[in-house]
């Protein structure tokens, strides 16, 4: 019998990486049933259909589902600054560019990639081309699956991308792009709550003990990852796949 269900994303949480690694759940007596999704908004629906107890997701997809109605809370943060802006390295960046107006310029009539409409990095991604007085000019396109933005980038069918530190390694590890960051996290919006654990009101209430086991287990995990970087390293690659 499953004591938890978590909903986590591809775009490589660490936290979660390093509890399913671990066994740490599992050392503590609960029976985990993770499942994976490609963005934050099919999880707020997991969350709301009742097929999950709590989820790692981008805030603004549970800011969305709490505005129509969703019985979710936020219960714990991840970390801030997790979205990363890119391009290939014959762009210029914020240093050269001197300015954000002068980097989206370079973009003008072309196409840049997000995750889901509604994820942390689509809502980045649009502030930052309204607030410069780009939208319109520059078209954002959607991808259900973040992995599907790596190789639209690879593919040539758009131009720079928005998504995870992850997204930016796997370019260059895996496909051999040369590529860069175009605006640091924290020139794109300083301290934004990149994620967090979203939790379902039912869940709160009929099983605290439950959740207080899994916060922390969430915490040992962030804790393992500062002490432990190499170890979290390999636990991660194992849990992921990732050779090399």
């Amino acid at each position: 019998m499953t004591d938890i269900r978590i909903g986590h994303l591809s775009t490589a949480y660490h936290s979660a990486l390093v509890a399913i690694g671990r066994g740490s759940l599992e050392k503590r007596g609960l029976v985990a049933d993770w499942k994976l999704f490609g963005t934050g908004p099919p999880i707020v629906k997991g969350l709301e259909a009742g097929e999950l107890d709590v989820g790692y997701i981008g805030l603004p997809p549970a800011v969305i589902g709490i505005a129509r109605g969703a019985k979710i809370k936020c219960v714990a943060g991840g970390h801030e600054e997790g979205t990363v802006f890119i391009a290939r390295s014959d762009y210029r960046d914020l240093s050269t560019a001197g300015s954000m107006a002068g980097v989206l310029k370079q973009f003008d009539g072309k196409t840049i990639g997000s995750p889901a409409r509604g994820s942390i990095h689509d809502v980045i991604a649009r502030n930052m081309l309204m607030r410069e007085g780009m939208s319109g000019k520059v078209t954002v396109k959607n991808y259900q699956w973040t992995d599907f933005v790596a190789q639209a980038m690879e593919s040539g069918e758009i131009d720079a991308a928005f998504g995870t530190p992850s997204l930016q390694i796997g370019l260059s590890l895996i496909y051999g792009l040369d590529i860069k960051p175009m605006v640091s996290p924290h020139s794109l919006w300083p301290h934004n709550p990149s994620y967090g654990i979203i939790a379902t009101q039912a869940f709160m209430e009929n099983y605290p003990e439950r959740l207080l086991q899994f916060l922390q287990v969430h915490k040992e995990s962030i804790e393992f990852i500062k002490k432990e970087p190499d170890e979290a390293a390999r636990i991660s690659s194992g849990v992921v796949g990732v050779v090399g």
